[in-house]
Formats: structure tokens, C-alpha cells, sequence
């Protein structure tokens, strides 16, 4: 009975007007940025970014509707940086997968791990610990949290298309039966469409991050750099959300 009148309220929020926030995404833009003005390393500033995306999903799992959390760690893009820069983000990536071994956060908050992008891109070590950490967290409960690596939202389309092609060749699939859903069913596994995604720094593009499922979510430029944005922040764009409109083209 209890459960049967949270529906009902939750449905009544939606009715009158205010939004339902579902899926939240994070491009976590500035940590170099942040570096350079705090004569940090590499190394020193993205362990504070980190640390910070912790803190973030902690307080978002404080967030009953929540269910789904997208953090974008390393495009397809970065790939481009010196190879110091990308040792280095990979052991603080190895780093903090082996942290989750041991702690119990997931299992604690019902939460599943999943990560979606290009993963052979990354070390062997690391596409290890990552298949690992989806296992251990996949039967947890209903809330997801999605970190998109060697990711790149032209990528995953690009994956899609491929794949439906495959299809095409082994006669599963004619190109007339090809549509909307087609393409979205073979999109990286585990991503449903953000409402809302957030991106610091202050920069105003989307850098194609979620490109297919993105058409209709709702952004929020913060011109903090991503190892400032506290929960604070989260809490103020939040209630920015909750204040928009949303109609879906209708």
C-alpha cells in the first residue's frame, strides 16, 4: 500500500508540472584547468577529480527517483593527449577499480557498475577489472551507474551501425526493418536517455557526449571547474531542472 502511494505521488509531481528527474549525466570538464591554477601535477588534479565524482554520486544516491548516473571520464578524443597524460589517468583509473573490489558502496546502495565506450582501446589490465566490477555489482538492485571511457557519442553510433550491418549480412535483419529503435537496441548496453546532463567549466557544447540518446535532455552549464563543483551545486541545478518546462516537443 505504501509503495502503491509513492507511485501515485510521484505520478501527481509529474502531472502538475514538476519534473521528474530519472537519469542524470556529468561531463566532468576543468580538472586541468584546476591543476594549472593550484600548481597541482596531473596526477595531484585528477585525483582530486575523482575523489569529487565520488562525493557527487554519494549525495545523488540521497535522490529516491535517481536511477541512473552517466559520468564521461575519457572520450575517444583525449586518446590525443601525451602518452604521460594518459599513463597517468590509467593508473588512477586501475587504482580506484581495485578500490571498488574491496568496498562496499554498490552493494550498499543497491547501485550496478557499467561501462560503455570503446573499451578495447584501454589496457588489457583495466578491461579486466572493469568486466570484474560489472559482475560483482550486477545483481545489486535498480540504480546504474554508467562511466563512459574511450567514449565517443559519433563512436557509439558509428558501433550501432555496424552492428546492424552484421545483422543485415546474416539475413537477421532487412534494411527495411531498420529504425529508431533498431539503432537504440544496439547502442553500448546499460545507457537510458538523461533528462538531465550537467557540464562544468563553463564551456557551452555537448561534444556529442550521448548523441543518439540525448535529443531531448535538459543541460546545465556550470562555470565551476569540475573538482569545485560540491554538492552544493548539484542541489542548485537540480532545483534549476525542477523549474524548467519540459514538453517534448508537443
Amino acid at each position: 500500500m505504501e509503495i502503491a502511494f509513492i507511485y501515485i505521488y510521484l505520478y501527481c509531481k509529474q502531472f502538475n508540472g514538476e519534473n521528474l528527474l530519472n537519469s542524470i549525466a556529468f561531463i566532468p570538464d576543468g580538472t586541468r584547468t584546476y591543476g594549472k591554477q593550484n600548481n597541482l601535477s596531473v596526477k595531484e588534479a585528477y585525483s582530486l577529480a575523482v575523489s569529487n565524482a565520488w562525493d557527487i554520486l554519494e549525495e545523488l544516491i540521497n535522490y529516491k527517483t535517481i536511477n541512473s548516473c552517466t559520468y564521461w571520464v575519457l572520450s575517444t578524443e583525449n586518446f590525443r593527449r601525451s602518452r604521460l597524460q594518459i599513463k597517468v589517468l590509467f593508473r588512477i583509473f586501475q587504482k580506484e577499480l581495485e578500490k571498488i573490489s574491496e568496498m562496499d558502496f554498490f552493494e550498499k546502495t543497491g547501485a550496478r557498475l557499467n561501462f560503455i565506450g570503446r573499451k578495447t582501446m584501454l589496457p588489457t589490465k583495466l578491461q579486466e577489472l572493469m568486466k570484474s566490477c560489472e559482475n560483482k555489482t550486477a545483481d545489486y538492485g535498480e540504480k546504474q551507474v554508467n562511466i563512459a571511457i574511450a567514449y565517443g557519442g559519433r563512436s557509439e553510433i558509428a558501433d550501432a551501425c555496424k552492428k546492424i550491418c552484421v545483422k543485415v549480412q546474416e539475413n537477421k535483419l532487412s534494411p527495411d526493418q531498420i529504425t529508431e529503435a533498431t539503432v537504440r537496441e544496439n547502442l553500448y548496453p546499460g545507457t537510458i536517455d538523461p533528462d538531465f546532463i550537467i557540464r562544468t567549466k563553463g564551456v557551452m557544447r555537448t561534444s556529442g557526449f550521448l548523441a543518439f540518446q540525448s535529443d531531448y535532455s535538459e543541460y546545465y552549464f556550470s562555470k565551476k571547474l569540475w573538482p569545485e563543483f560540491n554538492r552544493t551545486d548539484l542541489k542548485n541545478a537540480i532545483s534549476d531542472f525542477n523549474s524548467r518546462k519540459r514538453n517534448f516537443g508537443k
